[in-house]
């Protein structure tokens, strides 16, 4: 994924390794993450749109991490920096399978996993606000101000209205005939009823 500032470029493997590349100029790996200790696959990465140097990401084993991928000094001739892990989320019970910070509050973080749940955080406070359950295991999602889908391991999509207080998606399709592994929304909302999303702080609680 790209920072905000199109300078970096983050990337994650299946061993669970997190490289910020910087390039423009003379390109080069400038800062490392480690996802877990015993390279457990990274499933997820998404750049804080607020903050140009905070990743999020998430691993096989189901935590969700923050990070300041900030660049350091190298330790040695080429070798990247690591990495600050600032905080680290384990409320998800298998795989991670997705994160993604709010595109207008900047506290606000989303993740979804294998068993089900689709959880927000607030990175400021460092807790969980809402959890929705679902009965089926989820493989990717994408959320606005107030739209969430979700598609699920047998190919479904669920859409739920974070305005709502429901933990029932507001409706659902049978997309796919295998699990929806990727999503992106286009469009939205009205500029007026984006700046509302601005300042209506966390969703619904359920």
């Amino acid at each position: 994924g790209w920072s905000s500032s199109e300078v970096h470029l983050a990337s994650a493997s299946a061993a669970g390794e997190v490289l910020v590349h910087r390039v423009q100029g003379s390109v080069a790996a400038v800062s490392r993450a480690q996802v877990a200790a015993n390279g457990v696959a990274a499933t997820g990465l998404h750049w804080s749109p607020f903050y140009p140097m905070n990743l999020a990401t998430g691993a096989d084993d189901g935590v969700v991490a923050l990070w300041d991928m900030t660049p350091q000094r190298a330790v040695a001739g080429s070798v990247p920096a690591a990495a600050t892990c600032q905080h680290r989320f384990d409320m998800h019970t298998a795989a991670c399978r997705g994160v993604q910070w709010s595109a207008v509050n900047h506290h606000l973080l989303a993740s979804v996993g294998a068993d089900g749940a689709i959880l927000f955080y607030d990175v400021t406070r460092l807790l969980v606000v809402r959890t929705i359950r679902c009965a089926t295991p989820l493989a990717s999602f994408a959320f606005s101000a107030a739209l969430l889908v979700a598609g699920t391991q047998r190919g479904e999509l669920l859409g739920f209205d974070l305005r709502s207080s429901s933990s029932e998606p507001a409706w659902s399709l049978e997309a796919h005939r295998s699990p929806g592994c990727a999503l992106a929304l286009r469009g939205g909302f009205a500029p007026e009823e984006q700046r509302a999303g601005r300042h209506a702080g966390a969703p619904a609680a359920a």
